[in-house]
């Protein structure tokens, strides 16, 4: 990018309020990669284990590891150690935090979305959206619905010489975060699965969770250089094409998006639970947030990031079936077919708190420039 072009400069602070588990990719065994120590679990340092512990298990068929290293459990090397709320039995597998715990991409991704929902809903009437939305949602495969809407609301042609488009959000640098947790904000936690209404236990996954902390990201966006007179014709070229996608500059676009869509978000999952009478702790938790974030003047939002935090949080589907139910249906079921399981809103996810069931992956987002 050229280097004429400048940017504004944010940072971002990120403290969960319920367990937040974004995933590795990559799987844990419990009583293999992980073993218990004490009343902490130990995440095994394979590159600094013992020869003798190496050779015991390359004496042993696979399926016996787990009790070799098991009654080893006591002398293995720890990359990490986490605490207990659950303890899994032998073999179960447990997914591995992110080594950032929460990625900037993570933060970025959700932004966009949180962008989108808000340019959507500013549209205004049923009407308007539903005509953006008709237009623009021509192809329903998981890979492809929310294309249009990108385009249409993200991306412009570049300048002729180079062809192509440029995205927007090209502007927006976020960086991963600086962790500040103790290890007593990590935990093996496990994520639950119920049926609604009937609160039926229907799955549920072990995950390595951050509860508490701080991750500081520093975001940059671009802004416009601020004397034209100055702006060299190749440069201006640019400009010309990053003003059609000049509205991450204007002033509290990046708070006044995480605001209107994390209340969305609150207001929305209060609507869930308001009648289920084993979640009245979680629904006066998420009342308690909306005084908090949504009903005062505060430089802090509510956001909900991460695994298991359901459609609403990652896609614009919220208002799709606000606006357009029959769409809304035609997209769950396409989703449905192509990811081999049920892509809908029936079912929520939670954890075990403190005794009390709650949504997963709630935080507080604070925005400094």
């Amino acid at each position: 990018m050229p280097k004429d072009l400048v940017y504004k400069s944010y940072t971002v602070t990120l403290r969960p309020l319920t367990p937040i588990h974004v995933w590795s990719g990559k799987k844990l065994v419990y009583g293999l990669d992980i073993v218990r120590q004490g009343n902490r679990a130990c995440i095994v340092d394979f590159d600094k284990l013992p020869k003798d512990i190496v050779d015991k298990l390359l004496e042993v068929k696979a399926e016996d590891m787990i009790n070799v290293m098991e009654s080893f459990a006591s002398d293995v090397p720890c990359s990490e150690y986490v605490k207990f709320t659950r303890h899994p039995s032998s073999g179960t597998q447990i997914n591995e935090l992110a080594k950032q715990v929460i990625p900037g991409s993570s933060l970025k991704g959700y932004i966009r979305t949180a962008i989108m929902y808000t340019k959507l809903k500013g549209l205004g009437s049923p009407n308007n959206i539903r005509k953006v939305l008709h237009k623009q949602i021509k192809k329903l495969e998981p890979k492809n619905v929310a294309q249009g809407l990108e385009s249409y609301f993200f991306r412009a042609r570049r300048p002729k010489k180079q062809g192509g488009f440029v995205d927007s959000f090209q502007q927006l640098i976020v960086s991963d975060p600086e962790v500040s947790i103790d290890r007593d904000c990590l935990s093996i936690e496990e994520f639950e699965v119920y049926e609604l209404p009937a609160m039926s236990k229907i799955a549920s996954q072990y995950v390595i969770a951050v509860l508490c902390g701080e991750l500081i990201y520093n975001i940059k966006v671009f802004s416009s250089p601020t004397d034209p007179a100055n702006i060299t014709p190749l440069v201006n070229e640019h400009t010309q094409v990053l003003r059609r996608l000049s509205f991450l500059q204007k002033n509290n676009i990046l708070f006044d998006s995480l605001k209107i869509f994390g209340c969305e978000l609150l207001r929305y999952e209060i609507d869930r639970v308001k009648n289920i009478k084993n979640l009245g702790k979680y629904r006066d938790f998420l009342e308690d947030l909306v005084k908090k974030y949504c009903e005062q003047q505060t430089n802090c939002v509510v956001g909900r990031i991460g695994y298991m935090t359901g459609l609403r949080s990652k896609t614009v589907i919220g208002i799709v079936k606000n606006v357009d139910y029959n769409l809304y249906k035609k997209i769950c079921a396409k989703m449905s077919q192509e990811l081999k399981h049920t892509w809908d809103e029936r079912t929520i996810k939670l954890v075990n708190l403190g005794g009390n069931l709650v949504g997963i992956g709630w935080c507080e987002i604070c925005l400094s420039s």
